[in-house]
C-alpha cells in the first residue's frame, strides 16, 4: 500500500482546522509503547516518553466538554506561537484566517465522511455476519478511507499553499525550517510507538489526531 508522507502534524493541518471547532479527524486507536522497547531509547527519549504517558492519562480523565475546551486553548496557544515565530503582520494575520476558515470549511465535509466509514468499520467488525464476508466488508470501507484521506491530503496541501502566497521570502524560509523540526519530532514519536504506532498521516489518516496548531492553522 503506498503511502503518503505528510507534513508534520504542526504544520499540516494548520489551515484545515480553524480554532473555534470541535471538528476533528476520526478517532484512531492508540498504541502503547512495547515495555521491550523501551530499552533502546536515550534517556532523553524516555523522559519525552514517559512526559506524553502521563498527558495521554490526565487527557483521558477529562470529559468531553473539558476536553474541548482544552483543544481550543491549545490551539490559540499554538497559533500565537506560530504567528509570533512567522512574525506575520497583522495583515497576514487576516488573510491567514482567511484562508483557514476556507480550508475547514472544505475539510469538514470529508472528515465527516471518514467518520462514518471508521462507524461503519466498527459496526461490521461487530456483527456475527461471517469473518470472510466481515473481511470483505472491512476491506472495501478501507479503500474507500484511503481515497478520503487522499482527498484530504490534497486539500491540505491547497491550502499550505494558498497560505505560503501570503508569505514574504525570510518567512518561506523560516516555515521550512518549521516544517523540517516538525519533521524530526514526528519521526522521533514514531521511533518511540514502534513499528505497530500509528502513521501520523492527515486528518485522518492513518494517526490518531492530535489537536493541530492552526495559524492565526492542525
Amino acid at each position: 500500500m503506498k503511502k503518503t508522507l505528510i507534513l508534520p502534524v504542526a504544520l499540516s493541518l494548520m489551515f484545515a482546522i480553524g480554532t473555534n471547532t470541535a471538528l476533528s479527524a476520526p478517532a484512531q486507536k492508540t498504541y502503547e509503547k512495547p515495555k521491550a522497547m523501551i530499552h533502546q531509547l536515550t534517556d532523553e527519549e524516555k523522559a519525552n516518553f514517559q512526559t506524553r504517558e502521563e498527558k495521554r492519562a490526565e487527557w483521558e480523565k477529562l470529559s468531553p466538554e473539558e476536553k474541548n475546551a482544552k483543544m481550543k486553548e491549545m490551539h490559540e496557544k499554538r497559533a500565537a506561537d506560530f504567528e509570533a515565530k512567522l512574525g506575520l503582520s497583522e495583515e497576514q494575520k487576516a488573510k491567514a484566517r482567511e484562508i483557514r476558515e476556507k480550508g475547514r470549511e472544505e475539510i469538514k465535509p470529508v472528515f465527516e465522511k471518514m467518520k462514518a466509514k471508521n462507524d461503519e468499520i466498527a459496526a461490521v467488525a461487530k456483527s456475527r455476519i461471517t469473518a470472510e464476508a466481515q473481511q470483505e466488508k472491512i476491506e472495501k470501507l478501507q479503500k474507500e478511507m484511503i481515497t478520503l484521506k487522499e482527498e484530504a491530503d490534497k486539500l491540505r496541501k491547497k491550502n499550505m499553499a494558498e497560505f505560503e502566497k501570503i508569505l514574504t521570502s525570510k518567512q518561506k524560509k523560516t516555515l521550512e525550517e518549521m516544517k523540517a523540526e516538525g519533521k524530526k519530532r514526528h519521526e522521533e514519536r514514531m521511533k518511540m510507538q514502534g513499528d505497530k504506532g500509528p502513521r501520523g498521516e492527515g486528518p485522518g489518516p492513518k494517526g490518531g489526531m492530535m489537536p493541530p496548531p492552526p495559524p492565526a492553522q492542525d
